[in-house]
């Protein structure tokens, strides 16, 4: 059609139909066109040659002519035209509505045009027309026409081809046929001949039209027109128009008393009522099909008598029309036309509806499978169109045909995409960009055709809705098989990125993310509460698990809830953090004391067996090492002074080696200041080193200062073993009396260390018993000294002596409560 526009526009000299360009993508256009609906019969590949041929020899005239006669074969039916002349007849059918009329019924060139011309008063003269150059024809033409509605649109053509395209009324008052006496009007009814040489829009609109339109009439009355050009030499003129009669209208035997006959361009002297009875004698009765067929001998016979009675030969020129019109009025019409008249068709044209409806089926068949929706659309509106005018079978069948194929191919198409998708959604592997366009491309082409099909798919048309609720229910499905999978799990990183991923092209999927956005965010809560209780029940090994589910989950998540589950999976660090470092906070009263109790040490001892027990757990360690790393990184906020288990750990141990220290450091200060006096006081101080030692770590923290404290004090005690020695000796080089009061005291301040002994087995046994021996010693030589003297007379000197020896041994008694050997 563009293209033929084209050259008409050439042709009218349209400076805009001179681009080349325009020919060559057009005429390409129409090729692809051609090929796309699959249009290779012989007759269209010949006709697209000439085409070619016209349009690249810049013949515009023969552009046009072979274009002109491409789209007849391309388009045998034109809709348009066919749909106008069906509004034509519509107007018609408003305008003789209720009332009565006279219908003109003949073949093509029986001559109606020229009848109601001549019917109406028009001045008719017989004039030469040429219908071809050189070539003319005598034809009867109205030359004076009266100003009635509708007359205008009478037009006769010499040849047979029919002008009439639509029924068209023509009301004539009856005063300006019979006088100003006269009152009323007549109502002549022109309608396209039946096999109309018009083309099959004449045709269908034809058989359509004037049936809808005389069922809305008060009366019809029947002028039946036989052309004596039309009646072959078989008669089959007559037998045409009985057959048009009879298909057109019911039970014509019945209505025969409203048919009236009027024979047209039939010589004067020829015996019309011999002629059709010799049709009946000579053809009718000796063919047993047509004598069989009571309805068309009974208009034959009609047609005999009303002949035999009268001939009413149509002469436009020199014949009265009055006594005529006279005959029509007195006449008796239909009086109930919609029970009368009938859908009426020839052969021809149900043929040719038949093989258009076929190929109206195939074209859309075609065009379905390239997805050309439009084309699928204007095949189908022409197959209702004809469905719905001519409630024949064939075009009937055609269209619920192509509906049903049509919903099927879709429902077809659309279970393919959507068992694609879902497999697609259900994969380990999750949606891909590709799969989420192409499911919303075909949603959209369902979308598209909801305005161009819904008119005829009607409820058999997938809608768009059901691929949304397709996806609605993909999500439920795999939101159940989610409900027993850990947060971290790799298939709810996938089901959360498809939503995401499907709610950019489907905003109306944004709720549904968002629902399933919060309810994966309670879950991520509960399982952020579940780590509290192993936390604060010193439970590592299973916090450190459900740490990492949480840190996973939070990885997992954070694309689809923020940052808010970092925040959260920090805040379970912190907790961990805190509760690791209350203890240290815990064990400062206890270290701040100036001595611990057993229940201290035995409290210090366990907070220490919590934190060797979270160091030693490898997967917190791992924990810690993750967020480390994600403090360096710069993902993480830090808690105030961040310490790492180890850190956490040394730190404990470190407070309480610096109260060990402490101790040792009171120690010091109390030899320095009491020498050997503060080995009481010291006592308690070891003790109190010994019992902060039974912690593992400490012990072996303290092992140092632990043994120099004790080599200290072993170091005063051999001090004061030298004192005595050193005692003894000065002793035993005085005379009489000794005062061995000084080495009671020491002795006695060397007893109170016999705590030593319990952090140097054996030392004070070993001290006492050497200064012991020495003081046994030192007796038992007083002893030996006082046997030895002469008490004689001779010697009176030795009575001193002995008195001497004898004042020592006796002072030494002071010594006996720290030496009972002594004794």
């Amino acid at each position: 059609m563009e293209l033929l526009l084209h050259f008409e526009r050439e042709l009218l000299g349209d400076p805009m139909a001179s681009q080349k360009e325009t020919v060559s993508a057009l005429l390409e256009k129409l090729h692809d066109q051609v090929n796309e609906q699959e249009l290779f019969s012989n007759d269209i590949r010949i006709s697209l040659q000439n085409v070619k041929t016209s349009v690249y020899g810049s013949n515009s005239e023969s552009a046009v002519e072979d274009l002109g006669k491409l789209l007849e074969i391309l388009r045998p039916l034109h809709i348009q035209e066919l749909k106008r002349l069906v509004e034509k007849t519509k107007e018609a059918a408003e305008l003789i509505r209720d009332k009565e009329i006279i219908l003109l019924i003949g073949g093509t060139g029986a001559g109606k045009s020229t009848t109601i011309q001549f019917l109406t008063g028009c001045e008719m003269k017989n004039v030469p027309k040429e219908v071809a150059p050189g070539r003319y024809l005598d034809h009867i033409t109205a030359v004076k026409v009266p100003n009635y509605p509708g007359l205008k649109d009478v037009i006769s053509n010499p040849e047979v081809r029919s002008e009439t395209r639509y029924i068209t009324p023509v009301t004539i008052p009856l005063k300006d046929i019979f006088g100003p006496g006269e009152t009323g009007n007549i109502i002549l009814c022109d309608a396209p001949g039946f096999g109309d040489t018009g083309g099959p829009e004449v045709n269908i609109a034809n058989g359509v039209g004037i049936t809808e339109a005389l069922k809305g009439c008060k009366s019809v009355k029947i002028l039946a027109l036989s052309s004596f050009k039309a009646l072959g030499d078989k008669a089959q003129g007559i037998q045409e128009l009985a057959h048009i009669l009879i298909n057109m209208i019911a039970n014509i035997e019945d209505r025969l008393d409203t048919m009236h006959y009027a024979f047209t361009k039939y010589p004067l002297k020829t015996d019309i009522n011999a002629y059709i009875l010799n049709i009946k004698e000579q053809m009718v009765d000796k063919d047993p099909s047509l004598r069989s067929d009571s309805a068309f001998v009974a208009v034959l016979k009609d047609m005999i008598e009303k002949t035999h009675e009268k001939q009413e030969k149509i002469d436009p020129i020199q014949g009265d029309r009055k006594p005529f019109i006279r005959t029509l009025l007195r006449g008796e019409g239909i009086t109930c036309p919609e029970d009368a008249f009938r859908f009426s068709m020839s052969p021809n044209t149900q043929k040719f509806i038949a093989n258009e409806a076929q190929r109206y089926e195939i074209n859309i068949r075609c065009a379905a499978k390239r997805k050309n929706i439009d084309l699928v659309k204007y095949y189908f509106d022409i197959l209702k169109v004809l469905k719905e005018l001519t409630k024949e079978g064939f075009a009937k069948d055609a269209y619920e045909k192509s509906v049903r194929f049509m919903s099927e191919n879709i429902e077809e198409l659309c279970s393919v995409v959507k068992e694609k998708f879902n497999r697609a959604f259900e994969s380990q592997d999750g949606l891909r960009e590709g799969d989420v366009q192409e499911y919303k491309i075909f949603v959209e082409y369902i979308q598209g055709i909801q305005k161009p099909l819904g008119g005829h798919l009607e409820s058999r048309l997938v809608s768009p809705t059901a691929l949304i609720q397709n996806i609605h229910t993909e999500i439920q499905k795999r939101r159940q098989d989610l409900g027993g999978k850990d947060l971290s799990s790799s298939v709810v990183e996938i089901y959360l990125g498809n939503l995401k991923m499907l709610k950019k092209s489907f905003p109306e999927l944004e709720l549904e993310y968002r629902k399933n956005c919060k309810d994966f965010e309670e879950r991520f809560d509960a399982l952020v509460k579940s780590a509290d209780e192993p936390i604060l029940a010193n439970e590592f090994s299973q916090a450190a698990e459900i740490i990492l589910v949480i840190y996973k989950s939070s990885q997992v998540l954070k694309v689809h809830l923020s940052e808010k589950v970092e925040d959260k999976y920090r805040d379970t660090f912190v907790l961990l953090l805190k509760h690791l470092n209350s203890f240290s906070e815990k064990a400062e009263p206890i270290l701040d004391k100036i001595r611990l109790n057993d229940d201290n040490v035995k409290t210090l001892n366990e907070y220490m067996n919590i934190l060797r027990s979270a160091k030693e757990t490898s997967t917190l360690q791992d924990r810690f090492s993750t967020y480390a790393e994600m403090l360096k990184n710069g993902t993480g906020t830090s808690p105030n002074n961040f310490r790492n288990l180890n850190e956490i750990y040394s730190d404990f141990i470190e407070k309480i080696v610096k109260y060990f220290d402490q101790i040792n450091i009171r120690i010091k200060e109390l030899f320095e200041k009491n020498g050997d006096y503060a080995l009481e006081q010291i006592e308690k101080l070891v003790s109190d080193m010994d019992t902060i030692r039974k912690i593992p770590e400490i012990e072996g923290k303290t092992s140092g200062t632990y043994y120099r404290t004790v080599e200290n004090v072993r170091g005063y005690m051999q001090q004061l073993q030298k004192d005595a020695e050193q005692l003894l000796v000065d002793m035993d080089k005085k005379s009489g009396s000794i005062n061995y009061s000084n080495l009671a005291r020491s002795l006695s301040r060397l007893k109170n260390a016999e705590w030593i002994n319990r952090v140097s087995p054996g030392a004070y046994e070993t001290l006492m018993r050497r200064i012991t021996e020495e003081l046994i010693e030192n007796a038992q030589k007083l002893e030996e000294q006082l046997k030895r003297l002469d008490f004689h007379l001779r010697h009176p000197d030795n009575v001193a002596l002995a008195q001497d020896i004898i004042e020592k041994v006796e002072s030494m008694r002071i010594l006996e409560r720290s030496v009972p050997d002594l004794e």
